[in-house]
């Protein structure tokens, strides 16, 4: 199961790791001169781990998968939304105060190969909480924003649509009536000429 939360700068998914164990992560994105990202993680046991992904790192792990840099990039943010079935989880502990974060692509049918890993430390817990908390809540709140905004542009749309449909409904009887109006004088000039033609050849006939 897969959840995620998207903000321009930060993102909260909830991951199940390889363990089946389930963890829930923020992330700040920053690609800046030394990180592409910082990480908090809030592991089952509700403890937070906290670290960050270097430029450094990054590239070792980039050069490892024979990827671009752009393409990296897209598949690191691709992998921590928790949307795509390609990658896997781990969170490996190497004592009580420190872990790694590891994620994994898979490859064709067969190679399943270490994509990024980020080492973490253990950190407090109610802080980071209310961090996840209060991007929930701006994500909701923007999120409604977009909703009310759809609506409004709904309703002007709406309006406008019908606004063009009256200015198209007066259109067509102009038309229909221009239409009308000039069939009527094209009969009306054809019957004189007929009248025309009819006396002319009525005078002639009475000439000869």
């Amino acid at each position: 199961m897969r959840e995620c939360h998207n903000m321009q700068s930060a993102s909260v998914s909830k991951l199940k790791l390889n363990d089946q164990k389930t963890i829930y992560i923020k992330v700040d994105w920053k690609d800046n001169e030394t990180d592409l990202f910082h990480i908090v993680i809030v592991d089952s046991d509700n403890n937070a781990w906290s670290g960050r992904y270097s430029h450094e790192f990054a590239e070792r792990n980039r050069k490892n998968v024979e990827e671009t840099l752009d393409q990296y990039k897209y598949n690191v943010k691709l992998a921590l939304s928790g949307y795509c079935q390609k990658f896997q989880y781990e969170l490996n502990h190497k004592h009580s105060e420190s872990a790694t974060f590891v994620w994994k692509k898979q490859y064709g049918d067969i190679a399943l190969l270490q994509h990024g890993v980020v080492p973490v430390h253990q950190d407090g817990i109610s802080c980071k909480k209310q961090n996840l908390i209060d991007i929930l809540l701006a994500e909701n709140a923007d999120l409604k924003q977009k909703i009310n905004e759809y609506e409004m542009n709904n309703g002007l749309l709406n309006e406008e649509l019908k606004h063009s449909k009256e200015e198209l409904e007066k259109f067509i009887c102009v038309k229909t009536s221009l239409e009308i109006s000039l069939y009527s004088k094209f009969i009306q000039m054809l019957n004189s000429k007929k009248r025309r033609i009819d006396l002319l050849e009525e005078n002639f006939n009475k000439i000869g």
